[in-house]
């Protein structure tokens, strides 16, 4: 009997490992049929809101490179070796850094702080010395050129006053918005420019203390595949909070606020 028994067990397992290898090659001969017949895994990148209009990134991957950027540093691995090739210091006097890769171009988007002295602001006069110093915000624009299988090399770079408020790419023309709180200047310029009284009045009284809180956008469009391109700016009279930007045109949203009673508050665009 337990002879008996033994031999239908192996019967039976015999008979179940044949039936689990045919299984198991179906199952890979299916893959592979599955494999062939699907399109190529396309290239993961940075989630857009409007397509064709490229967004900055910590992480961005050119057509020969893959670019990590960690904290002030900017990690470089070639693509197509999965090799290290080097670590940039970008600075540690900077903050914020946004990539950007445009065929052979590597966008670095970061901003700093320059220190000057004003002798009008409020603590200069009332306590003089240390006090007459201070600090604006800058927002350095680089741009690199990109060659397989070696590091980026350091082309221009662009100084812009005011903070970053954001930034889009589309087909080489790098858009950066900045926010201006320093507007005396521009605003003065404005003032000798025009004419009608009205006009001349509504920025004077936009330059008095609200001035401090609407602020000045300003919107940079840089050509990243020829440096020698002049930089075009435009200056807009609101306090950007969001943008959005299509292929043909760049929104600006501001909030429109006053301290009085029973105010409503207002969404431009």
């Amino acid at each position: 009997f337990m002879l008996l028994l033994s031999s239908c067990s192996d019967n039976q397992g015999d008979q179940a490992r044949d039936e689990n290898q045919q299984q198991n090659e179906n199952a890979h001969s299916a893959d592979a049929e599955a494999a062939e017949g699907a399109p190529e895994a396309a290239t993961s990148d940075t989630n857009v809101q409007e397509k064709g209009v490229d967004e900055a990134d910590q992480i961005k991957i050119g057509e020969h490179h893959l670019f990590v950027q960690r904290e002030t540093s900017l990690e470089v691995i070639d693509r197509s070796a999965l090799e290290h090739l080097e670590t940039l210091d970008l600075g540690k006097d900077r903050q914020n850094f946004s990539l950007y890769s445009d065929e052979a171009r590597l966008v670095v988007i970061s901003e700093s702080y320059e220190e000057f002295k004003d002798k009008n602001s409020y603590s200069c006069k009332r306590f003089g010395g240390a006090n007459c110093y201070s600090s604006k915000p800058i927002t350095v624009v680089e741009l690199y050129e990109l060659v397989e299988g070696k590091t980026p090399t350091l082309l221009k770079t662009h100084l812009f006053e005011g903070s970053l408020r954001d930034s889009r790419l589309i087909n080489g023309r790098l858009v950066v918005v900045l926010d201006q709180r320093d507007v005396r200047g521009i605003v003065e310029a404005a003032i000798a420019k025009n004419d009608d009284k009205r006009c001349r009045r509504y920025i004077t009284n936009r330059r008095s203390n609200r001035i401090n809180r609407n602020g000045i956008t300003e919107v940079v469009s840089v050509n990243t595949r020829d440096i020698e391109e002049e930089v075009q700016s435009l200056s807009v009279l609101a306090d950007t909070r969001q943008i959005y930007m299509t292929l043909d045109a760049l929104y600006l949203a501001e909030n429109s606020y006053t301290y009085r009673y029973n105010s409503s508050n207002k969404t431009i665009i």
